[in-house]
């Protein structure tokens, strides 16, 4: 049986203004944000890097211009942050949650 190559197109992350386009002319398609964060999900190695995952998730989406996911996203990640203690962090992340409702 011959194996077919692995295609390198089909084995490369998006890069993130790629999601965020995609995102922006379709926000019912999440493929390229999927194989995003499926990317960067490996690269996560302890409970700091699942936060700065989130705030860039959330990022995505308010990029993208989808609010509610931007919002509901920022929250999880003051939430990662109150329990690290990063207060800083969580500061600038509520600051970024209230300029979506402006």
């Amino acid at each position: 049986m011959i194996e077919r190559a692995p295609n390198q197109e089909e084995e490369r992350a998006p890069k993130r203004e790629e999601v965020v386009e995609s995102l922006r002319a379709d926000n019912r398609d999440f493929s390229k944000l999927i194989s995003y964060v499926d990317a960067k999900e490996k690269e996560v190695k302890d409970e700091r890097g699942d936060l700065l995952l989130a705030v860039e998730i959330a990022e995505i989406y308010r990029d993208a211009g989808m609010k509610d996911m931007a919002m509901e996203t920022f929250q999880e990640a003051i939430e990662l942050a109150e329990k690290e203690g990063d207060l800083e962090l969580m500061d600038r992340l509520i600051d970024e949650a209230e300029k979506l409702v402006k």
